[in-house]
């Protein structure tokens, strides 16, 4: 996924890529979110918070973000 936000004036030049499942959501800069309890993506997990399935996951997304670039 991507997003490319409107500004004033025309479109931004921040694009903005992910990997996400039904409940992990992990940016291009490897900030990392359970959208199910934190759906406005406020407080990233950090490595050292994530459980051993967390960083699993985290490692799945980062290896499919690296094929898309």
């Amino acid at each position: 996924n991507h997003y490319q936000p409107e500004v004033k004036g025309g479109a931004s030049n921040t694009l903005k890529r992910w990997t996400q499942d039904t409940t992990y959501k992990q940016y291009d800069g490897g900030k990392f979110y359970n959208i199910i309890l934190d759906p406005k993506e406020l407080s990233p997990i950090k490595s050292a918070q994530m459980t051993a399935a967390e960083k699993k996951i985290s490692k799945n997304f980062k290896a499919i973000m690296s094929t898309l670039k």
